[in-house]
């Protein structure tokens, strides 16, 4: 189907916007964040970027929101065909039309999809202290005669100024850089550069001095990547005296690689060389690096035009965005390869609804990290004002033939995991690749989809609707987990209609029994939901048993 563009969109959906603005929306958030269907508690269960002919069997799997997965499928059919099933559609941005504005089966359009994947912080350097460092940027020299072009030619965060002067394959050319001295003294001659194991050498002069070549043994110190089999680092080039006053530095590639050092002949046909600082500094060695924040992979800015082109096509449509599982790199509590909390928090404010995928077997082949999926949940709840709900992914089978499938107790505890965090709707990722298949289940998946679906369903009241601020409180789940931050059980109460509901998770491989205490609750028992059997309390406050990655829901009266 061929679509119109952005401006004759937005135009001709003007008519379209007025009539949604005035009438109360089919969907809506209420205050606490809940969805409301028709007025009605509505938890999500959705399935990412499915074709329309899966419909049905979604449906069976008792899911009842569908992405919009494939680009053979008319957006206006598959709304169509999802409302006619009684299901709702999560559409992407660009299938935003007037035959798909407005629509009865739309339940949200997404606004940002993984714009936080964390990028290499912008490198710098810490040039204070008592040294005295000139710092000379690589790609700024008074003239140089070298093509920029070829494999090394790039821009990245962690080169200085995000770029660095590179020498074509020929390697012909040389780079004269001129800077004032206004302390004479010895200096340390360092240059950050490709790194010397794989680099040709350089050949440097100083002013009108005799040119002096570095050795192919020259290693290379702090090196970092920069891309795929590229890296930069320092190396030490020699000691210099400088006067006073203005000096030339002059840089030229030496023929033949490195290739790692004396005794290896190197390869005269291809130059690798680049340079991205030049630092003559009186201290030993090189200025350290600063510690700068990783940077998103796209800003909050873009993901804030999105949600502007989504008001004004329907102004109380809902908008969400998608994080990706690296909100959850974290070890001991400690945020380590990720964007910064008020980076997360702009990308939050370009959304009504935030939602976030981590799958810790088939995404990155940590088993062990599954606590992180709930975790990660609770952290994301934290940071959201009140009235915007946190929805979670929860993986169900391989994503390619390298890491393993979650196994149905593992998939349902982290279900469970993330309601027990907060969580006001739950979806799943279950494409793989290579070759490619829509849905790509493990053993057992599919049964416990259906158990653990119709479950959500069945208590979408009092997990959507049923917030409080009466306490919950869990002792004796104490377990030597890093991941799991050293407690074994994530629980949420819930009131409504009249009950506590207690969600309670085993997130970890490891038996355990935890004593939960409710506050202002004076029943003597409280029953265990689907499981035939009942608990003592006394004085609110009863224990139970939780096997490894167990789920218990309690209800009193």
């Amino acid at each position: 189907m061929k679509l119109m563009g952005a401006g004759t969109i937005l135009m001709a959906v003007l008519i379209i916007s007025l009539s949604c603005a005035a009438a109360e929306p089919r969907v809506r958030l209420a205050e606490n964040g809940g969805l409301l269907v028709d007025g009605k508690p509505f938890l999500p269960i959705f399935v990412w970027a499915q074709p329309m002919k899966l419909i049905e069997f979604h449906k069976g799997l008792g899911i009842n929101t569908l992405h919009a997965g494939s680009k053979d499928d008319s957006p206006k059919e598959l709304l169509d065909k999802l409302h006619a099933a009684g299901m709702f559609g999560w559409m992407n941005l660009n299938l935003m039309n007037p035959e798909t504005v407005g629509h009865p089966a739309v339940l949200c359009w997404t606004s940002m999809h993984e714009y936080d994947s964390p990028q290499a912080p912008l490198y710098k350097a810490d040039l204070g202290g008592n040294a005295t460092s000139l710092w000379i940027e690589g790609e700024q020299p008074r003239e140089h005669s070298f093509k920029q072009a070829g494999w090394l030619n790039v821009e990245k965060p962690q080169l200085s100024g995000g770029k660095w002067l590179v020498s074509s394959a020929a390697g012909k050319g040389k780079a004269v850089y001129e800077f004032t001295v206004e302390k004479a003294g010895t200096y340390n001659l360092w240059v950050r550069e490709f790194y010397k194991t794989r680099a040709n050498p350089t050949r440097w002069t100083l002013d009108d001095q005799a040119p002096q070549e570095t050795p192919r043994s020259l290693g290379t110190k702090e090196s970092k990547g920069v891309a795929p089999s590229m890296a930069v680092g320092w190396g030490k080039y020699g000691t210099v005296e400088l006067s006073k006053g203005s000096h030339t530095l002059t840089l030229e590639v030496v023929p033949g690689q490195t290739q790692g050092g004396p005794g290896k002949e190197p390869n005269m046909k291809l130059t690798l060389w680049a340079v991205d600082v030049v630092c003559f500094t009186t201290a030993e060695t090189y200025p350290p690096a600063l510690k700068g924040d990783y940077l998103p992979r796209r800003s909050p800015d873009e993901a804030a035009a999105n949600l502007r082109k989504i008001r004004e096509a329907d102004p109380k449509a809902l908008a969400a965005l998608i994080f990706t599982g690296a909100i959850a790199e974290k070890v001991e509590g400690v945020a380590k390869q990720r964007i910064p909390e008020r980076t997360y928090k702009a990308f939050m404010d370009a959304a009504d609804v935030v939602t976030y995928d981590f799958y810790p077997s088939s995404g990155c082949n940590k088993p062990y990290r599954l606590p992180q999926t709930g975790l990660s949940c609770r952290e994301l709840v934290s940071w959201a004002p009140r009235g915007k709900p946190v929805w979670a992914f929860i993986e169900t089978g391989q994503i390619n033939n390298s890491f393993p499938s979650p196994t149905p107790e593992e998939m349902r505890a982290q279900i469970w995991s993330c309601i027990a965090n907060g969580a006001k709707g739950i979806g799943y990722f279950t494409v793989a690749f290579d070759p490619f298949r829509w849905t790509n289940f493990g053993e057992g998946i599919e049964g416990e989809l259906k158990r653990s679906n119709a479950e959500l369903a069945a208590l979408a009241g009092p997990i959507v609707m049923g917030d409080t601020d009466k306490g919950l409180a869990v002792t004796g789940d104490e377990v030597d987990d890093r991941w799991a931050l050293g407690h074994a059980i994530h629980a949420i109460r819930k009131d409504h209609e009249g009950k506590t509901y207690v969600i309670a998770v085993n997130v970890c491989r490891k038996a355990v029994t935890p004593m939960f205490r409710l506050e202002g609750v004076v029943a003597d028992k409280a029953a265990v939901w689907k499981e035939d059997r009942t608990v003592a309390l006394s004085d609110g406050a009863f224990n139970d048993t939780f096997e490894p990655l167990a789920v218990h829901i309690y209800t009193v009266p």
